[in-house]
């Protein structure tokens, strides 16, 4: 279906999407490809106010070179109706200090936090280690580099791991890989609490993961689900194994989901809706050759349990996968 769309475009179409790339592959057919590319990788955040929502994406590869990383700036008004006759994409004027991707990403008030991946300088795509850590002040666009006391020395240059924040203001970051140790997959919990701008590694271990979503219910718990714990094609997690942590009591617990069986993934996305489902999108295997884990939708009801009973994986029914696009893009428009 995507090379049907663009088989009359130049276009640089990768397999290694998420979620949030499909809806790039969707409403960028009419810009000039010289403007902007498609990407993965990427990094994105929801500014949800009152008079101004819109989603931002924040860098990304343009191609599958670690050495293509990006530092551009696209957002999507959400107040503005979508025009199909023209892409309702537009480029900031800002950029990013670096390149990046595969980085996490959160938001605070009106700061938004880029945290850890494969940053690069713009032009030479040299690696950047001065900082695992970038703020964006949504007030006076200004870029700094915070000053977080007691960040974890393994954390510098950290990678495809996803950043969680809570209502008390902290971030919680959860394993990630990073190729300067060695191709390490870590299993560690870091803290970086905004209040007092430190950093704090908790001693208790999970199974180390990356490539895996991380979704925040409204009973203070976080729930992992996929990735995989290594470099290895055959590493990759249950995903009827869900993983919780409780922000509260800074606790790990292990759930058996029932109900439908998913194969394994890493690469996929997450949504939590209202009524407290996770959505849950895409992902698939293989080191080199991607390879599309079924189902590509399923949902998880995570009501059954707050955190301390059953979970039910529920696969959606088979439709052609341009209209589980379509879907998904209004769903989650709306829902996000």
């Amino acid at each position: 279906m995507l090379n049907s769309i663009f088989q009359n475009k130049k276009f640089n179409i990768c397999n290694l999407f998420n979620l949030k790339f499909i809806f790039i592959l969707l409403t960028v057919g009419e810009l000039s490809y010289s403007d902007l590319y498609a990407r993965y990788f990427q990094a994105d955040v929801l500014i949800n106010n009152v008079s101004d929502v819109k989603w931002y994406i924040f860098g990304g590869n343009y191609d599958s070179n670690n050495e293509s990383g990006m530092n551009e700036i696209l957002y999507l008004d959400l107040i503005k109706p979508f025009d199909t006759n023209s892409s309702p994409w537009n480029k900031n004027s800002m950029t990013i200090p670096v390149a990046i991707s595969q980085s996490a990403i959160c938001i605070s008030s009106s700061s938004i936090f880029l945290i850890g991946g494969n940053m690069r300088d713009p032009t030479y795509q040299i690696v950047n280690s001065s900082s695992s850590f970038y703020t964006l002040n949504l007030d006076d666009s200004q870029w700094t580099i915070p000053n977080i006391s007691g960040v974890n020395e393994t954390f510098l240059g950290r990678q495809d791991l996803k950043a969680v924040i809570d209502s008390h203001r902290r971030i919680f970051l959860f394993g990630g890989i990073s190729f300067r140790l060695n191709y390490t997959v870590f299993g560690d919990m870091n803290i970086i609490d905004l209040n007092t701008m430190t950093s704090l590694t908790l001693p208790i271990q999970n199974l180390p993961r990356r490539g895996y979503t991380a979704t925040l219910l409204k009973n203070n718990c976080i729930i992992y689900i996929g990735g995989k714990s290594n470099e290895s094609v055959h590493s990759h997690i249950d995903m009827n194994m869900i993983h919780i942590f409780n922000t509260t009591s800074l606790s790990w617990s292990n759930m058996q989901a029932i109900g439908d069986k998913i194969s394994s993934r890493d690469g996929h996305s997450a949504v939590l809706t209202q009524n407290e489902t996770i959505i849950i999108y895409g992902g698939g295997t293989a080191l080199y050759n991607f390879i599309q884990s079924e189902p590509v939708l399923a949902t998880l009801d995570t009501l059954l349990t707050q955190c301390d009973g059953l979970f039910r994986i529920i696969v959606q029914p088979q439709m052609p996968h341009h209209l589980l696009d379509i879907i998904l893009r209004h769903y989650i428009t709306i829902l996000c």
